[in-house]
C-alpha cells in the first residue's frame, strides 16, 4: 500500500469529538458512505458512533451528513483500520469500554499480492 495508507491517523480528543464520551462506543470498521451509522445514530442517541473509512472522498460525504443531521453522537474518520485501530482504542481508554464493532461487506481481496489490505484474516 502507498505511504499515505501506512501513516497512523492523528488521535482526536473524544471530549471535542462527542458531546458526551461517557455513553457506549460502536466502531463501524468501512463504514463507507456512513448511512447505517447515521440511521443508527438518530435511533439510538444514548450510543456514540464512530465510522472508520480509508477513502477520504468517503468519509468528507460522510461528514457533510452527519453535520446536516446534527448529529453530535455520530463521527466519521479517514484511516487505515489496520494501522491506526490500536491507537484508536487505547485512547478510548477504560473510562468506558467500546461495545460494538461492525464490519458489513468487507471486500475479500482473496488474491495473495492483496493479502496486506484485509481487515480480516482467515
Amino acid at each position: 500500500m502507498s505511504g499515505k495508507y501506512q501513516a497512523p491517523v492523528d488521535v482526536p480528543h473524544w471530549s471535542e469529538v462527542f458531546d458526551n464520551p461517557q455513553r457506549p462506543l460502536h466502531i463501524d470498521i468501512g463504514c463507507g458512505k456512513g448511512v447505517f451509522l447515521l440511521h443508527m445514530a438518530q435511533l439510538a442517541p444514548e450510543w456514540n458512533f464512530l465510522g472508520l473509512e480509508i477513502r477520504r472522498p468517503v468519509v468528507e460525504s460522510a461528514q457533510r451528513r452527519q453535520q446536516e443531521a446534527g448529529l453530535s453522537n455520530l463521527h466519521f474518520m479517514y484511516c487505515n483500520v489496520n494501522i491506526s485501530l490500536p491507537a484508536l482504542l487505547a485512547s478510548w481508554g477504560d473510562q468506558n469500554p467500546l461495545q460494538q464493532v461492525s464490519i458489513q461487506f468487507p471486500d475479500p481481496w482473496f488474491k495473495k499480492r492483496h493479502q496486506k489490505r484485509r481487515v480480516l484474516q482467515p
